[in-house]
């Protein structure tokens, strides 16, 4: 599936990196906040400075944040955290490095608003979901948000790379009380492939994000290239799809039709969606 990542606060110099290409010089030092982008658009930064010589970069698909002071260098600005990772600027362009090592490069982007993608609110049980997504410039930002947990109310946001959200669920999928959201997402392009992200109501006082076991590498996998549709029947997730057979166009499978059941299972760090059977209909 796409990259799902969940936008967290601030924690003091952070790490997690990886890499793309290069630049020239001379930076706008007056805009208090700026964005970029790595070549291929996978990985976001939003630069915000907090005084003349210290700023937080923010990488968005990841939540990471460094706090960064200015230090002297021959071309650009260069902002360096305590624990060695830095943020190059020269012109339009930047580089992002760990010591003197470069782990990624880009440009600078404008950030626009984003058009509302999708926006959706479902309730069960006295909680409330909202659902919110709009298009950024390579992405999809979801959103989501609860009231009325017990304990404490979730929200969250998510970036979505190659696809976008169309529909979402209630379920309660394993008998305890508490619903699961499902929110049903399909990626860009012909193929029409779906996904789940997925979360779960932990005794109608807070909700966690659950693992759902990707359908790659599973027998259930043989003969799939997308179309799918999920359904809940009796509080029970299936996936439904249209089999190819090895000499079939896109647009005229001929294996009939697959239905993938899903068992909600407890795990050693979250819950986990598992592929339960599976059956030809």
């Amino acid at each position: 599936m796409s990259v799902l990542m969940s936008a967290c606060g601030y924690n003091g110099n952070r790490k997690k990196q990886q890499q793309a290409p290069a630049a020239t010089d001379n930076t706008d030092s007056n805009a208090s906040e700026q964005h970029y982008a790595t070549w291929d658009g996978s990985r976001r930064f939003q630069f915000t400075r907090k005084g003349s010589d210290e700023v937080l970069i923010k990488e968005e698909t990841n939540g990471e944040v460094y706090l960064m002071k200015r230090v002297k260098t021959a071309s650009g600005e260069r902002y360096v955290a305590d624990d060695g990772y830095s943020f190059w600027i020269k012109g339009d362009s930047f580089m992002f490095l760990k010591d003197e090592d470069i782990i990624l490069k880009g440009q600078r982007v404008e950030q626009k608003g984003g058009a509302v993608s999708f926006k959706q609110s479902l309730h069960k049980e006295d909680i409330e979901f909202h659902l919110e997504a709009t298009k950024a410039d390579y992405h999809h930002r979801l959103v989501v948000r609860t009231q009325g947990l017990a304990a404490r109310d979730y929200n969250e946001s998510f970036d979505i790379m190659g696809y976008r959200v169309i529909d979402a669920l209630l379920a309660d999928l394993n008998s305890d009380n508490s619903p699961e959201l499902l929110i049903i997402t399909q990626s860009d392009g012909s193929g029409s492939y779906g996904e789940l992200l997925a979360f779960s109501v932990n005794n109608l006082r807070s909700m966690s994000q659950v693992y759902v076991a990707p359908i790659v590498d599973h027998p259930a996998a043989e003969g799939y290239m997308g179309h799918d549709e999920f359904v809940v029947e009796e509080n029970v997730l299936k996936r439904r799809f249209p089999v190819y057979l090895p000499d079939d166009a896109n647009a005229l499978p001929t294996g009939g039709t697959r239905q993938i059941t899903y068992r909600l299972e407890e795990g050693e760090a979250m819950r986990k969606l598992v592929i339960a059977n599976y059956e030809d209909l």
